[in-house]
């Protein structure tokens, strides 16, 4: 039985056999996340190499009718006016190609991007508070680095996240016991991962991390 279904059982609330416990509990959230990154990113890749053999397939059909369009210019005027015709055509389909190309290079670089900051804030320790907008916070978060192209400088990188978890101490879930805002961390046990419901997942049974991967919507 694979994790989705052992998901669907516990949604239903089915008991799990001690098997089927075990089996939940060897789940990796982290390496099944990374590998969907990682589809994506092929996914872009595999989308740009297509974009870009059309292009160099046109560019080819264009070069040979300008050629064309040369070498019939002392035989008569209609084919030369058909090789005309047949450039703008292609020289339309170029445009649209290459247009198409760059918004697929966009979206590639915005995701790579979005990952590498979703990176920073983990490492950070940054949980957002229960009940407020997370997707707005995550815009707020990612808006802390706009202009910012090299995010692989760590003292430009904690500067900028220092400054932003002064400016909203309120949206930072505590993790460390002391209050709204606090520093995520404990000196002995590094960063502590909690769930949706603000149980730290290494207290929770296999049917409560289970419960807590549905309710997040992670599976």
């Amino acid at each position: 039985m694979n994790i989705k279904e052992l998901l669907q059982k516990i949604a239903k609330g089915e008991e799990l056999t001690a098997e089927e416990k075990a089996e939940l509990g060897k789940f990796d959230l982290q390496k099944q996340l990374d590998a969907v990154a990682a589809a994506a990113r092929k996914d872009a890749d595999e989308k740009l190499t297509k974009v870009q053999g059309q292009i160099d397939a046109l560019t080819k059909e264009k070069s040979d009718a300008e050629a064309l369009a040369k070498a019939e210019a002392d035989k008569g005027k209609p084919a030369l006016d058909l090789a005309q015709s047949q450039i703008a055509d292609l020289s339309k389909q170029i445009t649209g190609l290459t247009a198409k190309f760059q918004a697929v290079e966009t979206e590639k670089a915005g995701m790579i991007r979005s990952q590498a900051v979703n990176e920073i804030r983990r490492k950070a320790g940054i949980q957002f508070t229960e009940g407020l907008d997370h997707g707005m916070l995550d815009k707020s978060f990612s808006g802390a680095f706009d202009g910012l192209d090299d995010l692989s400088n760590e003292d430009v990188i904690k500067v900028k996240v220092d400054t932003w978890k002064a400016m909203n101490k309120a949206a930072i879930l505590d993790t460390s016991g002391g209050g709204a805002g606090g520093n995520p961390h404990n000196g002995t046990r590094g960063t502590i991962q909690r769930g949706a419901g603000g149980k730290a997942i290494e207290e929770m049974t296999a049917d409560e991390r289970a419960q807590d991967l549905v309710k997040s919507g992670l599976l």
